[in-house]
């Protein structure tokens, strides 16, 4: 994916592109839309209200979708051709905001971070006044009117009403209690540590998102997710970096939540199924963190057979079609909305996503499986809705699964293939997965030359391209999988005869079923192997996802 990396830092968000100068307040020239949608909040109307970064002004949409300026006045043009914005409490059609970022429920009307200004503003539907902050950058806690905060960037409300504030220069979390007093809620300082409230460190926290008692932060710095519950900060998602400065490690990666990476993440959400969606603005996609697991929604990049799905530009904002830099979002009614300022659109994402199959009961032991396998785009229906689970696989729909697998999981590269096999058409649907587990060593087809893609493949035979594939490179499971070669048992390699037809595991599958067994990816039918039996589409779901959940 060709990545564009934008730095947390205020000074390169605030790089809102080229726009029309707006002349003076009443001018002809205002805008009809957003120029740098920043921020969302839901309205009790079931609108939203629209943080605007370059016009530095507060918009609603209504229901119906009409767009119209809540609060801030346009005001004249900057030295760059730009809004020039300023500090003006008073009344909300007259007040001035400076790069305002987020937007959030508080007290009987709403809260906004003015970044530029380095206070929090509050709108009750008439006036704007400053709720906390003296307008200069430091850090000091007390009565609201005398804190002081660095950048402060992402909000949220809690279910006592208090406000908690990314704190973003200072590289901690605030909270604004309905009282007026600020106090810093969680962080010591910039760095990358979980622990207690007073001993956690963050590095450059933007979004944050509160939901069922939890605080969940964009810790955009450190390229992670955290979550603040029982008072204790908690790493929900990123990799770790084992050395260097940084202890986390940016990148572009779906799996387990431990092992995903991200770039600058800047925005979260949650959904009302639990599942934690991610605004991953460097890598200019829209991720989920569902049941452990990291996946991609949308990217900007659509070759690996990712699409918009049901994403769209939420009207009037029209034209884009996929995000630049998500920031703020909000959840709520099965859609996913995110505000993109570098593209001057919000998006709408449907998060109702998991297919339901009629031949697939929500208590059969693979329900779970299929529904990981069909909404992370690995292993499809055979129709819109069926999954036919008790079919067999076929060869070519294996390594197609394989291939769909290590894209989820990789989604910045691009899969590539031809047909090496005298049996595969070069127009077939499978040829490039095919092509790509040859060249990786899944596959080495017959001795003839052949890949016989329509056979089923049996239980050895999937266990062992699985094998191969992990020994192949950075897979998961590529550790265990090296270990599987030796001769004696370990504990990634299994004892195979407590199963009563281990005999009939051909020599070549013995590694890979030791492998398979002692990681926890097979576990025997009724007690048996069952090497030469063709291996179900209900248990290759569950084979993949036991190991995609591998770390």
């Amino acid at each position: 994916m060709r990545r564009r990396i934008f730095s947390v830092l205020l000074a390169a968000i605030f790089v809102c592109g080229s726009y029309a100068p707006v002349n003076g307040a009443d001018g002809d020239s205002a805008p009809q839309n957003p120029g740098s949608p920043s921020g969302l909040c839901r309205t009790a109307d079931g609108g939203m209200l629209i943080t605007d970064e370059y016009y530095k002004v507060i918009w609603q949409q209504g229901p119906d979708g009409t767009l119209s300026l809540f609060a801030g006045a346009l005001s004249g043009s900057g030295e760059d051709g730009a809004p020039a914005g300023g500090y003006r409490d008073g009344k909300q059609a007259d007040a001035l905001f400076s790069h305002p970022w987020s937007v959030a429920p508080f007290l009987r009307g709403y809260a906004v971070s003015d970044t530029g200004n380095n206070v929090i503003r509050y709108m009750d539907g008439s006036r704007v006044v400053t709720a906390a902050g003296d307008g200069q950058t430091g850090l000091r806690d007390g009565a609201a009117a005398k804190a002081q905060f660095s950048r402060p960037t992402g909000l949220a409300r809690d279910d006592s009403g208090s406000l908690y504030i990314a704190d973003t220069g200072n590289n901690v979390i605030r909270r604004l209690s309905a009282d007026g007093t600020v106090t810093t809620f969680a962080g010591n300082g910039e760095g990358c540590a979980d622990g207690a409230l007073s001993d956690a460190r963050f590095r450059q926290p933007t979004g944050l998102c509160w939901s069922g008692g939890t605080l969940y932060v964009a810790d955009s710095g450190n390229h992670r997710i955290c979550k603040i519950e029982n008072g204790t900060v908690a790493t929900l998602a990123g990799a770790v970096l084992q050395s260097g400065d940084a202890a986390f490690q940016t990148g572009y990666r779906n799996g387990p939540a431990a092992a995903a990476r991200f770039a600058n993440p800047q925005g979260i959400a949650v959904g009302e199924d639990g599942s934690v969606y991610i605004a991953d603005t460097g890598n200019q996609a829209i991720r989920r963190i569902r049941d452990g697991y990291v996946s991609t929604l949308t990217a900007a990049d659509t070759s690996h057979g990712m699409d918009a799905g049901s994403l769209d530009p939420l009207d009037p904002l029209a034209a884009a079609r996929h995000p630049v830099s998500p920031r703020s979002m909000i959840a709520y009614g099965g859609l996913l909305y995110a505000a993109d300022p570098f593209s001057r659109h919000v998006f709408r994402l449907s998060t109702e996503d998991i297919p339901s199959f009629a031949d697939v009961p929500k208590d059969a032991w693979y329900a779970g499986a299929v529904s990981f396998a069909s909404e992370n785009r690995i292993l499809a229906g055979t129709s819109h809705a069926a999954f036919d689970p008790e079919t067999a696989m076929t060869r070519a729909m294996f390594v197609t699964a394989l291939a769909n697998l290590h894209l989820s999981l990789y989604p910045d590269e691009l899969l590539s293939g031809t047909a090496y096999f005298s049996d595969v058409p070069a127009d077939g649907w499978y040829v490039k997965a095919a092509g790509w587990a040859f060249e990786r060593g899944v596959i080495k087809g017959d001795g003839d030359g052949c890949f016989r893609p329509d056979a089923p493949v049996t239980r050895e035979e999937l266990v062992t391209m699985l094998n191969n594939y992990a020994k192949s490179g950075q897979t998961p499971g590529a550790a265990a999988a090296g270990s599987s070669l030796q001769e004696t048992e370990s504990a990634d390699n299994a004892d195979l005869r407590p199963y009563p037809d281990a005999a009939d595991v051909k020599p070549y599958a013995l590694p890979a079923f030791r492998w398979a067994c002692g990681a926890g990816l097979i576990s025997g039918s009724d007690g048996r192997l069952m090497p030469a039996a063709p291996a179900t589409r209900a248990e290759t779901a569950q084979i993949i996802k036991n190991f995609a959940m591998l770390q």
